[in-house]
């Protein structure tokens, strides 16, 4: 695979990564939507990780191998 290809696979799941682990180094994202802020929250960390696991199987076009990179 040329370098350019993988670049193109490769470079959006690092990024995603990044994104996430930015957002995870914050210690406090409330909103002050007290039970509301709890459900969004859950909706968005199944959201980015939903959008990690897609990445992964683009660049991987394997789901078992997207799946245990994803878990790793």
């Amino acid at each position: 695979m040329p370098i350019s290809a993988a670049l193109r696979l490769w470079a959006p799941v690092v990024v995603w990564a990044a994104v996430i682990f930015a957002f995870s180094a914050v210690p406090d994202l409330g909103t002050g939507l007290g039970t509301w802020d709890l459900v969004l929250r859950k909706i968005a960390h199944a959201g980015e990780f939903a959008v990690l696991g897609a990445l992964l199987l683009r660049a991987l076009r394997d789901e078992r191998a997207a799946f245990a990179a994803g878990v790793a």
